[in-house]
């Protein structure tokens, strides 16, 4: 059996995040409800969120999002 293809050329390409905030940080700080099921991922989006202003509140399901919201 053949190894096929990667369907994206670049992986950490399709998960970066380009946030642009400028205009809406001076403003104040904005609100994000972070959903991720995976502990690890979900603590390193949150602290960049964090890193860029925002007020950020995780949560790991969607039951609990919408307990949250």
């Amino acid at each position: 059996m053949r190894r096929q293809p990667p369907l994206i050329a670049d992986p950490m390409q399709a998960v970066t995040l380009h946030i642009d905030v400028e205009e809406e940080a001076s403003r104040g700080r904005l609100h994000v409800l972070l959903l991720e099921d995976r502990a690890d991922f979900r603590s390193v989006l949150r602290e960049y969120l964090l890193s860029c202003s925002y007020q950020v509140t995780s949560v790991r399901s969607g039951v609990e999002a919408c307990v949250r919201s």
